[in-house]
């Protein structure tokens, strides 16, 4: 049985859409960091790779060198991350040993870090926004 466009359950416009422009997201693992395994004492205040100091309160990730190099992330730049609310910014790198990876800063909660443990999840940001601001 043939279905005219009039019967169809979802308008033509829904079904070809085109995400948002600039908006580009990726499945990578997301690890978790603290300010001791950045290797400061428990008193002083860690510096990420952009300089500036790691606040317990900071929404802060490192991200591995080939979302830098290869999928157009770039220091600075922010990124949600389903499931956890606000923005993260990139301020570190992760060794080059990883590929599609994020850590996400956890501040001197060590016991929430270990409970995150490793998972898989999407990242998004605006792809645009950064290479306008350069």
């Amino acid at each position: 049985m043939e279905q005219d466009a009039a019967t169809l359950s979802c308008s033509p416009t829904k079904l070809f859409a085109l995400p948002a422009r600039g908006e580009k997201s990726l499945t990578v693992t997301a690890m978790a960091y603290t300010a001791q395994s950045v290797g400061k004492s428990r008193k002083g205040l860690p510096r990420a790779a952009n300089g500036e100091l790691l606040t317990p309160e900071l929404n802060a990730i490192a991200v591995s060198p080939d979302l830098i190099d290869l999928h157009g992330l770039a220091l600075d730049q922010t990124v949600r991350i389903d499931g956890l609310d606000g923005e993260y910014k990139v301020m570190d790198l992760m060794h080059a040993r990883h590929e599609k990876t994020i850590d996400i800063y956890f501040g001197r909660d060590a016991a929430g870090a270990r409970q995150w443990g490793r998972r898989t999840l999407t990242i998004s940001w605006d792809h645009l926004r950064q290479a306008q601001a350069d």
